[in-house]
């Protein structure tokens, strides 16, 4: 019974309800996730069609991932969907404000430091103001969809299962594993970028601990991908639409995601 069951909770063990669920959502999501599938047939050279793609994709994927964290906090843990972090609780939208903010920022100090340093530099001159507001709108939409998602999935039912049988330290440990190995198939990961990746899944795990939910983290998670995919032009996810662009004559993309 001890392989299965956890005497702490006396329900399913968390490795094997974090094994089912994450199995469940790869059988999901792998043919678009880690394939190599031949390029779509759409314009790609246009970056308002890429990022309309990729709402579109967000908009179906975040559904299903709903409706399988919804059936697995119900029939694994016996407790209902909006004990995941999802609940509209009283400042939800403060935190994810605030949230943002915080990413926006971060991101805007690190960059100083790079221009400071002669790494980086950037202009922003080569789109006109409806431009540059399409892409702030659109990229706004398109990274808060993608970050509830990744919280969703990372620090939703997965990392609070393993909260249930563990240690803290041990749980944000292997979760922020997982979320850098989640992003392998990213263009041009490096060992580098896997290492960020797991700090900021530390940094996101700890923003969920201090809030008990996961609109903090989500903001934090989207304005950072915000600052560094549109207002900076940095690599986030291969997505790239920035209203900032930037030419660096050194580094080596620490910051991709």
């Amino acid at each position: 019974m001890g392989l299965f069951v956890s005497k702490k909770t006396e329900q399913l063990r968390a490795e094997w309800k974090v094994l089912l669920f994450l199995s469940i959502w790869i059988a999901l999501y792998a043919p678009t996730w880690f394939s190599k599938p031949e390029p779509i047939p759409v314009p790609t050279s246009n970056p308002e069609t890429i990022y309309w793609f990729a709402i579109i994709q967000q908009l179906i994927f975040v559904p299903v991932l709903i409706g399988e964290t919804a059936f697995s906090t119900r029939l694994l843990d016996q407790r209902p969907f909006k004990s995941v972090g999802v609940a509209l609780h009283r400042g939800w939208l403060r935190d994810l404000g605030w949230g943002w903010l915080i990413g926006i920022v971060m991101i805007g100090i690190i960059t100083i430091v790079y221009v400071v340093t002669r790494q980086e530099a950037f202009y922003w001159d080569h789109l006109n103001a409806t431009g540059a507001i399409t892409a702030l709108v659109q990229g706004a939409f398109l990274y808060l969809i993608a970050a509830f998602f990744e919280e969703l999935l990372m620090r939703g039912f997965p990392f609070q299962a393993l909260l249930r049988d563990y240690p803290t330290w041990a749980s944000v440990v292997v979760m922020s594993i997982i979320f850098a190995t989640f992003h392998n198939a990213n263009p041009s990961f490096s060992w580098l970028a896997f290492l960020n990746t797991f700090l900021a899944g530390v940094w996101l795990s700890i923003a969920y601990l201090k809030t008990r939910s996961l609109w903090l983290a989500t903001g934090l998670h989207t304005g950072w991908n915000f600052a560094m995919g549109v207002m900076f032009g940095y690599p986030v996810s291969g997505t790239d639409r920035p209203t900032g662009e930037r030419q660096h004559p050194s580094g080596d993309g620490a910051l991709r995601r």
